[in-house]
């Protein structure tokens, strides 16, 4: 539906995933991520860039941005359904279940946050950034994307979608959220 309007699009996976090859890991995901933002900018170095991440690829999409700002220019970040830490999403998923409550503090022995976004969120603006997260996100605690909202600098906005689940905003819940990206899309990309 993005092409539809107008609007290329870019879309990868990373190593281990989808018919990727190798091993994913933390640093081999960021790694894809910097070189699928410098080869989208060196396709078309002129046209205005916007980055959309869900889920573990939100995490990899900010960190990306962050670490790459003085390189590629990008104009607008949706970060929907994500998380700010591998240690504390590792941490939240152990406390879901009885039998593994007690094994939250390997979360933090056990993941490290060498190449999380979390520290460097701040480092997105002056590119905008959109968190998105569901209400009812049984992958990605709601709170993780409000963390990331309170980390993020202006400009910023958070998109609380009601009764929403994991990465579904534009597909199950779509009324008025594709207009209000496509809305932001319009924006990002009038800017010079």
């Amino acid at each position: 539906w993005i092409q539809k309007l107008g609007y290329d699009y870019f879309i990868f996976d990373y190593r281990g995933y989808g018919k990727s090859q190798g091993e994913p890991s933390p640093r081999g995901t960021v790694e894809d991520g910097h070189a699928a933002l410098r080869w989208a900018h060196k396709k078309n170095p002129k046209v205005p860039l916007i980055v959309v991440g869900q889920s573990l690829g939100g995490a990899i999409a900010m960190r990306t941005v962050a670490d790459l700002k003085n390189e590629v220019p990008v104009k607008l970040v949706v970060a929907d359904s994500t998380f700010h830490s591998y240690q504390e999403i590792g941490r939240k998923t152990l406390a879901k279940f009885w039998l593994t409550w007690l094994l939250q503090p390997l979360a933090y022995v056990l993941l490290s946050d060498h190449y999380a976004p979390g520290k460097r969120i701040a480092e997105i603006s002056p590119s905008k950034i959109i968190v998105v997260h569901g209400t009812k996100d049984s992958a990605i605690p709601f709170s993780m994307g409000k963390r990331i909202f309170e980390i993020a600098k202006d400009p910023k906005d958070f998109w609380e979608v009601k009764d929403g689940s994991h990465i579904d905003f534009t597909w199950r819940i779509p009324e008025g959220y594709r207009d209000r990206l496509i809305k932001e899309f319009d924006t990002a990309a009038a800017l010079k």
